[in-house]
C-alpha cells in the first residue's frame, strides 16, 4: 500500500514528456532508496536496542556481582568474628584450667606444711623452743597482767615446764610482771576437716575473754600463708626467685566487748 501510494505521488508529478519506462525506472531508484534510507534507520534502532540490551544485562550483572560480594564479605566477617570469639573463649577457658591447676598447687603445699606442723609438735626439741617464743611474743602483744594460755592437752605439761622461765624473760623485756594460768581446752591436730583442730601452739585470753590473741602453728601458717602466697607463685609460676620476710606479721587479736 505505501509503494503504490508513493508511486501515485511520482506518477502525478513526473514531466508529462516521460515515457512510461523512465518514469518506472526513476520510481524504483526513488523507492530503492527510501528502502535502503528505511532499512539503516532499522539497523540504528536495531544496534542501539542491543547496545541498550547489553548495557542493562551489564548492569544487572554488576549489581549482582556486587551484591553476592557484599554478601560474601559480611559472612566472612560474620565467621572471622565467630573464630576469634570461639579462640577468645578457648584461651579463657585454658587461662582457667591453668589457675585452677595453679590453686591446687598451692593448697597441696599448704596442706603439706600443715602436716609438717604436725610432726613438728611431736619433736619436743625442736618444738619447745618454738612454743616458749609463741608464748613470749602473745604476752608482750597483750602486755596484760593477768592471762590465761590454752593449750592442748598433750602440750599442757611442756608449757607447765616454759610458765616460770618465760615470765622471767617477760620481766625483762617490759619491766612488767604477769600472773599465768595454763589450761587446755584447744582441740588436738585432726584429719577431719568438720572437727575442730589444732596442729600446736598457744592461745591467749586476757579481761574474762574480751581480749584473745591466736598464736597457734595454724594462724602462724595462715598469717605466712597470706603473706607469702604472691611470692610462692612468683616461685612456683614465673621461674623468680623470692624470699620472704615474716618478722612483720601481725598476731590477730580479737576483742569482745
Amino acid at each position: 500500500w505505501y509503494q503504490r501510494r508513493v508511486r501515485g505521488k511520482l506518477f502525478s508529478r513526473l514531466p508529462q514528456r516521460m515515457n512510461d519506462q523512465e518514469a518506472r525506472q526513476r520510481i524504483d531508484n526513488m523507492v530503492n532508496f527510501i528502502r535502503k534510507d528505511a532499512q539503516d534507520n532499522a539497523n540504528k534502532i536495531n544496534v542501539k536496542a542491543v547496545d541498550e540490551v547489553n548495557q542493562e544485562k551489564d548492569r544487572v550483572i554488576q549489581a549482582q556481582k556486587q551484591k553476592i560480594t557484599t554478601e560474601f564479605e559480611k559472612r566472612e566477617k560474620q565467621v572471622e568474628v565467630q573464630k576469634k570469639i570461639a579462640y577468645s573463649n578457648e584461651l579463657n577457658k585454658s587461662r582457667l584450667r591453668i589457675l585452677k591447676a595453679r590453686e591446687e598447687s598451692i593448697k597441696y603445699l599448704y596442706q603439706q606444711a600443715k602436716e609438717k606442723l604436725v610432726e613438728l609438735s611431736k619433736d619436743h626439741e625442736s618444738y619447745k623452743p618454738l612454743l616458749k617464743m609463741l608464748i613470749l611474743q602473745g604476752l608482750i602483744k597483750l602486755s596484760e597482767p593477768s592471762v590465761i594460755v590454752r593449750v592442748r592437752p598433750e602440750d599442757k605439761h611442756l608449757v607447765e615446764s616454759l610458765i616460770e622461765e618465760v615470765k622471767k624473760e617477760y620481766e625483762e623485756k617490759t619491766n612488767s610482771k604477769v600472773t599465768l594460768s595454763v589450761d587446755d581446752k584447744l582441740p588436738s591436730a585432726n584429719s577431719d576437716p568438720s572437727k575442730p583442730s589444732c596442729s600446736g601452739g598457744v592461745v591467749f585470753s586476757a579481761k574474762g575473754g574480751r581480749i584473745m590473741v591466736n598464736n597457734t602453728l595454724d594462724a602462724r601458717l595462715e598469717l605466712a600463708y597470706t603473706a607469702s602466697l604472691p611470692h610462692v607463685r612468683k616461685i612456683l609460676f614465673a621461674n623468680s626467685a623470692g624470699t620472704v620476710s615474716y618478722t612483720h606479721l601481725t598476731l590477730p587479736t580479737k576483742r569482745i566487748v
